[in-house]
Order: C-alpha cells, then structure tokens, then sequence
C-alpha cells in the first residue's frame, strides 16, 4: 500500500512538472500608422481583453531578404506592462538595440517573452507591414489556440 501510494505521488510529481513547464502564449497588436508612435499591444488569447504582461524581453526585427531578420530594437529587463510604444524608453527595461527608424516599405515582426513571477514564461508575435497610406498591414497573429496563423486579405481588412 505504501508502495502504491509513492508510486502515485511519484507520478503526480511528474506530471505537475511537465505542466508547469509548458509555456503560455498572449496576442500582440501592432497599432497606429507609420510616422506616428507605433504600438505593441497585449491582448487575452480571445483577442479583445487587453493584458498586462510582466515583459521581460521585446525583440523588433525587419526582414531583409528571403529568410533574414536583423534587429531594429531589443529591450530586455522587467516591467509590468499593457504596451510598448516603439522606441521608447521603459523602467526596468534596458535597450539592447537602440531603435531604428521604421521603413514604409519594411516587413517586421515583433517577439514578446513575458516573465511572471508564478506561472511558466508566456511569448506574443505578431508580423506586420505598412500599407502606402501608412496604415498598419497585419502579416499574422495567433489564433484562440495561441498557434501562428498568416491572416488572408479579408483579415487584414477589418
């Protein structure tokens, strides 16, 4: 019996820790228009209830070429935040990269680690580019599920 019974806390032990080591997944938004402070906004999974993340690091590449991305911003540190406007300065959040200037017909992408103090590490991306009016094209986002999708032209509509 006891056997059995060390045997099952053994598994509970195991299983709890693969479940707290997955990682959690949150939706960012690119908003605002090319010349103007672009941000990197925090939503729930669903996509409509903004959240504060406790970043710990921002990462803002551009594509150069086919599969290249070079750095144009980098933060890295820790603040409780719903956003971050590009190339601004945030307590507790170190520039790694100093900000480039955005191009009109430049392809980004924008990665987000959040760092909570309980809970294992969440990430957001979002991919984006300018339309010629300056107006912010989404490239993709996630889905409910939290998995990368490449949104179709009826998406980046809306």
């Amino acid at each position: 019996m006891a056997r059995t019974a060390l045997l099952l806390l053994l598994l509970l032990a195991t299983f709890s820790g693969t479940l707290s080591s997955c990682s959690r997944a949150f939706i960012v938004k690119a908003e605002g228009k090319y010349g103007d402070t672009i941000y990197f906004r925090f939503y729930k999974l669903e996509g409509t209830a903004r959240a504060t993340h406790n970043v710990v690091e921002l990462i803002v590449q551009e594509k150069i070429g086919d599969n290249q991305w070079d750095p144009v911003w980098s933060l890295s540190g820790e603040r409780s935040i719903d956003e971050i406007g590009y190339g601004k300065k945030y307590d507790g959040l170190n520039e790694i990269t100093p900000a480039l200037p955005l191009s009109l017909k430049g392809e980004y992408r924008v990665q987000v680690k959040d760092g909570p103090r309980f809970d294992p590490p969440g990430y957001g991306y979002v991919q984006f580019t300018f339309d010629d009016a300056g107006e912010i094209v989404m490239l993709s986002d996630w889905d409910s599920t939290g998995m990368e999708k490449r949104m179709s032209a009826s998406e980046q509509i809306q």
